[in-house]
């Protein structure tokens, strides 16, 4: 869990971008409640899913890219490890601020660290 004073109306008083890398590996139901916690907060969000096509954290990605317009899902068709999945997630984005999160973190009252 996070905290700190940073909102969204100062980020964009200033013009940043911000953006977010969540790498998921089959955590059903877990990566949603990330996802939620900080869609309001930042401008995009890239998730690297490595899970399996038939564990349905695979599905549930899908499903975060096709309802909330800054959520993209790049799908690698296996676990290429945390530090790789983070790696190739920031260099998807193209934001002036990037927050690196867990599948399982969640955001705690729309704040987030400076």
């Amino acid at each position: 869990m996070v905290k700190s004073n940073i909102d969204k109306n100062a980020r964009q008083a200033e013009s940043w971008t911000t953006g977010c890398v969540i790498v998921n590996y089959n955590t059903p139901n877990i990566i949603s409640r990330a996802v939620q916690s900080i869609k309001n907060i930042v401008d995009e969000i890239i998730i690297v899913d490595g899970s399996d096509m038939r564990n349905p954290s695979y599905i549930e990605c899908y499903e975060l890219e096709l309802f909330n317009n800054n959520v993209s899902v790049f799908h690698t068709g296996y676990n290429i490890g945390h530090g790789k999945g983070l790696n190739f997630g920031i260099d998807k984005l193209n934001t002036d601020l990037i927050i690196c999160m867990d599948s399982d973190a969640v955001v705690i009252d729309d704040n987030i660290i400076n």
